[in-house]
């Protein structure tokens, strides 16, 4: 039984959907079918045996988990202690957004290549919904559910989940600025510059303007700002500590207070407490690589020691990644001339990349040896960084969470 339930940590994932949002979602839902070339069809089975199911829970905040439930308390107990330190449920998030439902956010141990949850770092499924009838369909095949009814506590979605950033995380464009005129759709549609406060999970939010042209960015003087916030009870939300080195027009609307907040699908309002003003958001469009496409040449790597640098500068080369729009990255070192330095026989640097969110790309099939503590997914062949493209700068972190790398976009004379 105890291999079973870890064979079972791969029927995790994340959805995605056409016609359904996050409040058609929120509740537990019982697998009861999956497609005849499921794996852990068998798994299933015997869990039925037991009294068991798995089941799939999403929060209308954002939250979600994958567990093993009962209609029985008895029966659910009598599983735990069969298999004492093994755990019954894991936590993820999700998001539908652009037609899609995805989860993330699950444990790595959980991804297989063509299990239900992929190997990706974000599992991606379509789904369709029928009443209380839910179908996701995706690496390893569709999953049919039926939506659990509230039952005695031992089942269904929690009437009360807790406060958690994940109801307001991520960013958010304005639709709106409080008093003023100014058309922001307009300005979107000529210039695809938009403006918008991003909610960190880690209790930050910062403010700034975003153009997806990069011929086009933002105006100098828009910023940004940043502070803390925190989620409390009944959607409400606090803003506090602001940064006071940024002057209060550049912040874009950023400014301490408490607030209410309500959400529905891609739309966010934050009202001050005190009524005086109404922020009105709209879920920011989903980053392309298109932003990305073109060549970097870093400036600077935290990997560098002083000396190290002034080698660099001394030999006269110059180390660049170069994004290309069919989803490959590679690495290349120039001469002062711009000539190529020759790479090794039969070892291009080049690799696979996909835009995860605005913050996270992932790379993958990173060459054998290219697979080490410096190399771009660390020492496996897969893994996920973060950036922040603010215009013609790039600022990569690394998969250890600590080193980072900053880039400049070459110019095209």
């Amino acid at each position: 039984m105890r291999a079973l339930l870890l064979s079972l940590l791969l029927l995790s994932s994340s959805v995605r959907a056409d016609d359904v949002s996050e409040a058609a979602l929120a509740g537990r839902w019982k697998v009861v079918g999956t497609a005849p070339t499921a794996k852990n069809r068998d798994g299933l089975a015997e869990l039925e045996k037991h009294g068991c199911y798995l089941y799939f829970e999403f929060a209308a905040n954002g939250r979600a988990a994958v567990g093993i439930g009962s209609d029985s308390k008895a029966k659910l107990e009598a599983l735990k202690k069969a298999n004492p330190g093994v755990e019954l449920d894991w936590q993820a998030k999700f998001e539908v957004a652009n037609g899609r439902v995805e989860i993330s956010g699950f444990p790595a141990r959980l991804r297989e290549p063509g299990g239900w949850l992929g190997d990706s770092a974000t599992a991606i499924f379509r789904a369709r919904l029928d009443g209380d009838q839910l179908e996701l369909t995706g690496p390893g095949g569709f999953v049919a559910f039926q939506k659990v009814k509230q039952a005695g506590g031992a089942t269904g979605t929690k009437a009360n989940p807790k406060a958690d950033a994940n109801s307001v995380a991520g960013r958010w464009k304005f639709k709106k600025f409080p008093g003023s005129a100014i058309d922001l759709d307009n300005i979107y549609e000529k210039s695809k510059v938009y403006f918008y406060f991003e909610f960190a999970a880690n209790g930050t939010v910062t403010s700034g303007a975003h153009g997806e042209d990069p011929k086009r960015p933002p105006p100098g003087r828009t910023t940004g700002g940043s502070a803390k916030y925190r989620v409390g009870p009944g959607g409400t939300l606090e803003i506090f500590d602001v940064d006071a080195g940024v002057p209060a027009p550049a912040r874009l609307g950023l400014q301490e207070g408490k607030y209410e907040f309500a959400r529905d699908g891609d739309a966010l309002t934050l009202t001050e407490a005190n009524g005086a003003r109404t922020l009105e958001f709209v879920r920011a469009p989903k980053p392309t690589a298109s932003a990305l496409v073109g060549s970097w040449r870093m400036t600077q790597t935290t990997r560098w020691s002083k000396d190290q640098k002034e080698l660099f500068d001394r030999i006269g080369t110059s180390t660049f990644m170069v994004y290309a729009s069919n989803g490959t990255v590679q690495i290349e070192m120039r001469y002062r001339d711009g000539q190529l330095v020759p790479s090794p026989p039969l070892q291009p640097f080049a690799w696979k990349y996909r835009v995860v969110s605005d913050t996270e790309l992932e790379y993958s099939d990173v060459p054998q040896y290219l697979r080490n503590e410096t190399g771009p997914a660390g020492l496996k062949d897969r893994g996920t960084v973060t950036y922040k493209l603010t215009g013609d700068a790039l600022v990569i972190t690394e998969v250890d969470g600590k080193n980072t790398m900053t880039f400049e976009r070459e110019k095209k004379k």
